[in-house]
C-alpha cells in the first residue's frame, strides 16, 4: 500500500473524526473507505457517460465499472438512461420470428 499526503479543510477532518468515533475504527480506515467510495462513483459516472454516448456496450460498461450487467442496467435505469437499445425494426423482426416459430410448431 502506498502513502499519500493531502491537506483537507478542518471541517472535513472534524467530520471524519465523527465517523471514526461512531464506527469505532481508525482515521485511516475511514479515509480509505471514503476515497474508495468516491473513486467507484467516479468510475461508474464516467462509464455511464460513455455508455450514454454509445461509445461502449452495456457489457463493456459493466466490465469497466466492475459490476454485473444487471447492476449497471439498474443504475442506468435509475438515472433515466435507457439500458435496452432495441430499435422498432428489431422488435418487429423478433415479433415476426416468434409468429413464424409458433405457426411452425
Amino acid at each position: 500500500m502506498a502513502n499519500v499526503q493531502v491537506r483537507i479543510p478542518k471541517d472535513l477532518l472534524n467530520g471524519i473524526e465523527d465517523i471514526v468515533k461512531s464506527k469505532h475504527t481508525t482515521r485511516s480506515e475511514v479515509i480509505r473507505k471514503l476515497l474508495y467510495d468516491g473513486y467507484k462513483k467516479e468510475v461508474l459516472e464516467s462509464t455511464l457517460k460513455k455508455y450514454q454516448n454509445e461509445e461502449i456496450t452495456l457489457c463493456k460498461a459493466a466490465e469497466l465499472a466492475d459490476i454485473s450487467v444487471s447492476e449497471f442496467a439498474e443504475y442506468a435505469s435509475k438515472r433515466d438512461i435507457t439500458f435496452m437499445r432495441y430499435s422498432r425494426e428489431e422488435a418487429e423482426e423478433d415479433l415476426q420470428n416468434l409468429r413464424n416459430h409458433e405457426s411452425s410448431s
